[in-house]
């Protein structure tokens, strides 16, 4: 009985991490200290050097967040602005696969750029904007491609006032992008690597995210890690034994 409680116990907490665990979340709330106004300078925030005049703002409304109330929200005037030093180094299990997402919705404007937004990890170099793994765009036209390592992934189809969840899956050991996606939209990495331009190299971790051009929003950026189907499949396993045991 009491290998059963075990067992069970192991379950639980399994069945807990099968939804993924979350290292790092940004919903911009105010309970995670965001205020309404400029994003530069809250939380780590920083606009880059060589792009002036950033128009990046926390807003309040809860009719346009993907969830809670307040989100970001960029103009088309030169946008570049960079979330720096997140670190989840002390909390990522080595050897499981992150899941690195967010959701954006394009503003359409008639012959606007389109709003572009970065996941990348600074490695030993300063300069992450050299540095990515991968970087997604929201064309003003409903069209939008993701980029990794020089491959493409196209989608179309986009409906303006929407959100719509876009990320990669990416395995820290070896650098390798495992899956891109947007909304409804996936490809499968099959070998891409993320790797800095520069001969610095880049880190195994993502640590940042940058937002450049556009008109557009953002809202509920997150890391997490993801569990490994063979763990459950030795669970499954064990759980045979001990309920054969038990008749």
């Amino acid at each position: 009985m009491k290998k059963l409680l075990v067992l069970l116990t192991i379950a639980c907490a399994a069945v807990a991490f099968a939804e993924s665990q979350s290292l790092f979340s940004i919903g911009f709330e105010e309970s995670e200290g965001y205020t309404t106004g400029t994003l530069v300078g809250q939380n780590g925030w920083k606009e880059l050097a060589w792009w002036a005049n950033t128009e990046v703002f926390v807003e309040n409304d809860e009719n346009e967040a993907a969830s809670g109330k307040q989100f970001i929200e960029s103009h088309p005037s030169g946008v570049n602005v960079l979330l720096n030093g997140i670190d989840i180094s002390e909390s990522y299990v080595s050897g499981y696969p992150l899941l690195v997402r967010a959701y954006a919705q394009a503003n359409f404007v008639e012959g606007g750029e389109p709003m572009s937004v970065r996941f990348h990890c600074l490695g030993t170099s300063d300069k992450s904007y050299d540095v990515e793994i991968a970087e997604f765009n929201f064309n003003q036209d409903g069209s939008g491609n993701a980029y990794v390592t020089g491959k493409n992934m196209t989608f179309d189809g986009l409906v303006e006032g929407q959100y719509y969840e876009f990320g990669v899956q990416i395995d820290p050991a070896t650098k390798t992008v495992e899956k891109i996606f947007v909304g409804e939209n996936s490809y499968e990495g099959e070998g891409m690597t993320y790797k800095s331009i520069n001969e610095e190299g880049c880190g195994s971790l993502p640590d940042g995210i940058r937002i450049y051009n556009g008109s557009g929003k953002l809202d509920d950026f997150s890391i997490e890690m993801v569990p490994e189907p063979a763990f459950f499949g030795l669970l499954a396993i064990a759980g045979l034994f001990f309920v054969r045991k038990q008749r």
